[in-house]
């Protein structure tokens, strides 16, 4: 049996989670218990997961992420943000953004893509 939502409770969404010297780091949702939150799609903000599971957002603004790629140094994380993507072929492209764990401003990147890969 479910239990109904309650308002004082937080559904909390945890994607791209990535290793950086040794601290893990996600993007993650943190909304309240609603109907509306639960069929909402995720919208994510870069955070720190402690070791017991804590969620701590390192920014203040979140993304419709359809992939990310997170620095080995932790630094931050590129992702590819989807929310003005338009159904226009088998895979969602979206604009490339640089996102610092420093929350400094989002950088937006040169192009749009996906796939994202680190190059050398």
């Amino acid at each position: 049996m479910s239990q109904p939502l309650s308002p004082d409770q937080s559904l909390n969404s945890v994607n791209y989670a990535f290793e950086a010297n040794g601290e893990l780091f996600a993007f993650a949702s943190i909304r309240p218990a609603t109907e509306e939150a639960m069929y909402s799609p995720d919208v994510l903000s870069l955070a720190k997961i402690a070791p017991d599971g804590q969620i701590n957002l390192l920014r203040t603004d979140s993304y419709l992420i359809g992939e990310a790629l997170g620095a080995t140094d932790g630094s931050g994380a590129a992702i590819v943000d989807i929310q003005d993507w338009q159904p226009s072929g088998p895979y969602p492209w979206g604009k490339l953004r640089w996102l610092g764990s420093d929350n400094s401003p989002a950088v937006d990147l040169l192009a749009e893509g996906s796939h994202l890969r680190w190059g050398k």
